[in-house]
């Protein structure tokens, strides 16, 4: 008798040793075992073997089934159906007896199939090589496609500009893709993502088995105005001076500012501030659907009468029909006032006054707790005499027969005039005047204070004789290091400058550096006689405050007829007037440009000056 074992897939008869079942084909391991184990299976050979000679199928059937028994399953493996009956090979033999071979060829085929497609046989074997109560064949199961274990995402319901993550895990899958422009991605991660519109994401996760897919959907709700969820003030009573906390919270909007000079914020932040006064702070939130607003407001408590920080005028000095600034700076006081007729004021400011004699002014600062003063005084002097801030000819360097106009700038004068009998002069009424010789012209200015004077001289040459055209020294007043001589000179044969300086070209620029105050003298020669012309350099104490001219200068230094050129400058010191000649009078402003449009090559001389004197600097325009 042989000993026989069930097939652990379809349940029929198998041998010790066999490597396949004859039935449905799958492929049996038997392990290490060298001999058949004793099993409780045993069949009769001849039984499976024989036909069933028993007039009642039935009967033999039960017989021979009752000496099989199946074997117990272990844990590791998939328990059978206990609502399947197994059928033995022998049990479909003894039915298909019964059927027409036209019938039973095609059931057969129909059931090989079946089993064919479904589980694959492992191995029936333990240590010992004996089969177990616990044990049947072990069953691999076929490859199966990706599991898609998760697809989410966080939040599945966002406002517009907002973003939500999503989120997977596949096992199995040998490529894994989301649509909606995301891609390839890995088995498993994470993807924020900032849709638009209401949109739904696929995930397909693929292998040589098949794919699989999985869905989640991210919705767009609609935005509206930003929400302030918090817009707070902490303490919001405090004495003056102490500092309080604002603080805030806002969703949905794409620009936030607080008034109070505060401006822009961040959407969640605090901020310190230090109100002298009760005081409302306002919020603003704003997006495409609108706005919103919060208000926090604090009361502020006067621990101490106001502080005065500053109150003054400037200048503290003036003269009849000039003007003064009173300014001022106040903080913890509920009301500020200036006396003189000044009246109500803010903490901080100031006011433009004209007293016509010394006036003090008093401002008084008041609060809950009391009242703090503070004075300044605008003293009202006595005139001035005029200043002249220039007095020119131009030109100044003539020949016999020709012409010049004095100019001259001159303020708080009440008449002026200028000697060699020319008598009484205004802005409106300037002189032409044809010398016959070098003359030197005073002109005198006066009012209540007393009277000053200035000089100009005119040089001129005999008919025929060299031509100066110009002979400047820049700057006129030094304190250290060096000037520019510059000179033109036309009709001259020969041209020199005294002070060791020599022979010079009719037109050239020297730099000179005189150790105490020069005069120096140009002369130009040709057969008709001599033309002379001078300057003088000043040599100050640094400490004297004479204005310092740091430059003066033409751009550009040439231009075309008809073109322009621009005069610029740079002053240090006090100056109390400034002015260029030429016929051009106070600049503007100090430091701003002037334009020029010379017809000829000229040279301008920019003049400073002030209570200690003047100092001058040249600058030439030459025209192609």
């Amino acid at each position: 008798m042989e000993q026989m074992y069930a097939c652990g897939n379809c349940g029929a008869p198998v041998a010790y040793g066999q490597t396949s079942c004859s039935v449905c084909g799958v492929p049996i391991d038997w392990g290490t075992t060298q001999s058949p184990p004793s099993s409780q299976y045993d069949y009769q050979q001849q039984a499976w073997e024989q036909q069933p000679s028993s007039t009642n199928p039935q009967q033999e059937y039960t017989q021979q089934a009752e000496s099989y028994q199946q074997p117990q399953y272990s844990q590791t493996t998939e328990q059978p159906n206990p609502g399947r009956q197994r059928i033995s090979l022998h049990t479909i033999r003894k039915s298909l007896k019964k059927i027409p071979l036209n019938i039973a060829l095609p059931l057969i085929v129909i059931f090989i199939l079946l089993t064919l497609g479904g589980i694959m046989v492992a191995t029936i074997a333990n240590e010992e090589g004996q089969p177990s109560q616990n044990s049947k064949p072990t069953i691999a199961s076929t490859a199966a496609q990706p599991v898609i274990t998760t697809f989410t995402s966080n939040p599945a319901s966002i406002i517009s500009e907002q973003t939500s993550e999503l989120a997977w895990e596949v096992t199995g899958a040998t490529s894994v893709s989301i649509d909606q422009g995301v891609g390839s991605v890995d088995l498993s991660g994470k993807k924020t993502v900032a849709p638009t519109t209401t949109t739904t994401y696929t995930l397909t996760a693929v292998n040589d088995k098949g794919s699989v897919t999985s869905a989640t959907t991210i919705t767009i709700n609609a935005m509206g105005a930003p929400t302030i969820s918090k817009f707070t003030i902490t303490p919001n009573v405090i004495d003056a001076g102490q500092p309080a906390v604002l603080q805030w919270d806002i969703t949905g909007a794409t620009s936030m500012s607080i008034d109070q000079n505060i401006g822009n914020i961040a959407s969640s932040g605090t901020q310190t501030v230090y109100p002298s006064t009760s005081t409302t702070y306002k919020l603003t939130a704003t997006n495409s659907a609108g706005s919103s607003n919060a208000s926090a407001a604090i009361t502020v408590n006067a621990s101490s009468v106001p502080v005065i920080s500053s109150f003054t005028a400037g200048p503290s000095a003036i003269s009849a029909g000039e003007s003064s600034t009173l300014q001022w700076n106040v903080t913890g006081a509920s009301s500020v006032s200036i006396d003189q007729g000044v009246g109500t004021v803010a903490a901080s400011g100031t006011q433009l006054v004209s007293p016509t004699t010394t006036t003090t002014y008093t401002l008084t600062a008041t609060n809950s707790v009391g009242s703090a003063t503070a004075s300044a005084t605008v003293a009202l002097t006595a005139p001035t005499p005029p200043v002249i801030i220039s007095f020119t000819a131009n030109p100044s360097v003539i020949t016999t027969g020709q012409s010049t106009t004095f100019q001259w700038n001159i303020t708080g004068a009440t008449s002026l005039s200028i000697d060699n009998d020319i008598g009484i002069v205004s802005d409106t009424r300037i002189p032409i005047i044809t010398p016959s010789e070098t003359k030197t012209y005073t002109i005198t200015a006066t009012n209540s204070a007393g009277s000053i004077q200035a000089s100009t001289t005119i040089t001129v040459n005999a008919a025929g004789a060299p031509t100066i055209s110009s002979f400047t020294a820049s700057p006129s007043v030094i304190t250290s290091g060096s000037s520019n001589l510059q000179w033109d000179v036309t009709g001259a044969t020969s041209v020199s400058i005294n002070q060791n300086i020599g022979t010079v070209s009719t037109s050239e620029t020297r730099v000179v550096t005189p150790t105490e105050t020069t005069i120096y003298t140009i002369t130009a020669t040709n057969s008709f006689g001599q033309s002379t012309a001078s300057v003088t350099i000043t040599k100050a104490d640094i400490t004297a405050g004479y204005p310092v001219i740091s430059s003066f200068i033409a751009n550009p230094g040439t231009i075309s007829a008809g073109g322009s050129s621009q005069l610029s400058w740079q002053i240090q010191g006090d100056v109390t007037s400034l002015s260029i000649d030429q016929g051009i009078g106070t600049p503007p402003a100090y430091g701003a440009a002037v334009t020029v449009f010379p017809t000829q090559k000229t040279t301008y001389t920019l003049t400073a000056t002030n209570s200690v004197g003047s100092n001058s600097y040249s600058a030439t325009v030459n025209v192609q």
